[in-house]
């Protein structure tokens, strides 16, 4: 048994085109957004009520995504608390679930978030477990990182399921991934798989069709879609 979740970061102006995507499948995902994202171009106020008005969820990404472990101690609570009143103050709803930028924390930013959030998502892969602790971590990236990292983190994050999944090995990235997700549809206990990527990636990479394949894939399996807020409060 499975449910899945989506999330996309950065606040790309792609989200639009995701968030599009995401309706068409009746999938309610969550974006995590930057106030600023001096990296690429990305959305701002009006894209950001776009997004809502189409049903998706918002959480916290920081004012600038700067990795919060590479900035002096001082300004991490502020780079976590202007982002979340900048946020809130568009949407008009509470934001719950943070995401690091680039998926860096210590228990000192965890413990930080921890005072403005109820959960947080790192950016840790192949983590299929249900989890109950702050900090969660993510199943697929959705981008192709190449089976040995798949292997690697499949046994770092999951030992429990290492053997059996690996079973279900596939050169191809995203056909690995949908095999996981038969295979794990099949059995008795329940398993979270949250897939996570980037829009800039999606275009960059032009995987449009790949992820509308991954979507239809999902849909036809009649694999259970959950939002965020279901899954991890």
């Amino acid at each position: 048994m499975i449910n899945i979740s989506f999330s996309w970061d950065d606040g790309s102006i792609y989200d639009i085109r995701l968030a599009k995507l995401m309706l068409k499948y009746s999938i309610k995902a969550i974006f995590f957004i930057p106030t600023t994202n001096m990296e690429q171009p990305y959305i701002k106020k009006p894209e950001i009520k776009e997004i809502i008005n189409m049903g998706m969820e918002i959480g916290g990404h920081t004012h600038s995504h700067k990795y919060l472990t590479t900035i002096p101690k001082k300004n991490i609570e502020y780079e976590i608390v202007s982002n979340k009143e900048y946020l809130e103050n568009i949407i008009h709803k509470d934001i719950d679930i943070f995401c690091y930028p680039g998926g860096f924390y210590n228990p000192y930013i965890e413990n930080i978030v921890k005072k403005y959030y109820k959960r947080a998502r790192s950016a840790n892969t192949m983590r299929f477990n249900i989890q109950n602790t702050f900090t969660t971590d993510t199943s697929f990236h959705f981008y192709d990182r190449g089976i040995k990292s798949i292997i690697k983190n499949t046994f770092l994050s999951d030992k429990k399921e290492f053997f059996d999944i690996i079973k279900s090995l596939n050169l191809n990235t995203f056909e690995y991934y949908k095999n996981i997700i038969f295979y794990l549809s099949k059995k008795d206990t329940l398993y979270n798989i949250h897939i996570w990527g980037h829009g800039w990636e999606i275009e960059e990479n032009n995987l449009w069709a790949e992820l509308e394949n991954m979507l239809k894939f999902i849909k036809d399996n009649k694999i259970t879609i959950v939002t965020n807020k279901i899954m991890y409060l």
